[in-house]
C-alpha cells in the first residue's frame, strides 16, 4: 500500500491503516486474496 507522506509498506493479516481525509493513497502488488473494509467515521447521511 502507498499513503501520501508515509511512502509504501506491505499490508498484512491484522493491519489497520488510518488514511486522513483528502490524502492520496493506493493499494498495489495484490498477490492473494484480500479483503479490505472501508469504514468512514463519523457517518454521513
Amino acid at each position: 500500500m502507498w499513503v501520501e507522506g508515509k511512502g509504501e509498506f506491505i499490508l498484512q493479516p491484522g493491519v489497520i491503516v488510518r488514511v486522513p481525509k483528502g490524502t492520496k493513497h493506493r493499494i498495489t502488488e495484490v498477490t492473494e486474496a484480500l479483503l479490505v473494509y472501508d469504514v468512514f467515521s463519523p457517518a454521513l447521511m
